[in-house]
C-alpha cells in the first residue's frame, strides 16, 4: 500500500507542476501576443501620422496652386474640400469592406499567430 501511496503522491505532484507550467505558458503567450499587437499598432500609428503630415502639406500646396489657376485661393480650397467630402462619403458607405473586415482579419492573424 505504501508503494501505491507514493506513486499517487508523485502523480499528484506531477499534475500540479504540469498545471502550473501550462498556466505560466499561457501567461507568457498572452504577454508575447500583447507586445506584438502593441508594437504593430504603434508602428501603424506612426506611419499614419507621417502620411497625414505629408498629405496635409500636399493638399495645401495643391489648393494654393488650384486657387492661383482659378483666380482665388478660396476656390482651390473649396474644390479640394468637395473632393474630400466625396471621398468621405465613399469610404463611409464602403467602410465594412475597405476598413473593418481587413483590420479584423489582420488583428486575428496577429493574435492567433503561432
Amino acid at each position: 500500500m505504501e508503494e501505491s501511496n507514493g506513486t499517487i503522491e508523485e502523480l499528484s505532484g506531477d499534475l500540479s507542476r504540469y498545471i502550473e507550467t501550462r498556466i505560466e505558458h499561457a501567461k507568457l503567450t498572452g504577454i508575447s501576443t500583447g507586445i506584438e499587437l502593441s508594437a504593430q499598432t504603434l508602428g501603424a500609428i506612426l506611419l499614419v501620422l507621417l502620411f497625414l503630415i505629408g498629405y496635409f502639406c500636399f493638399i495645401c500646396g495643391l489648393a494654393f496652386f488650384l486657387g492661383a489657376k482659378l483666380g482665388g485661393t478660396s476656390m482651390g480650397f473649396l474644390m479640394l474640400s468637395g473632393i474630400h467630402l466625396l471621398l468621405f462619403i465613399i469610404v463611409l458607405v464602403l467602410r465594412n469592406t475597405l476598413i473593418i473586415h481587413p483590420f479584423r482579419e489582420k488583428m486575428i492573424k496577429l493574435f492567433f499567430k503561432k
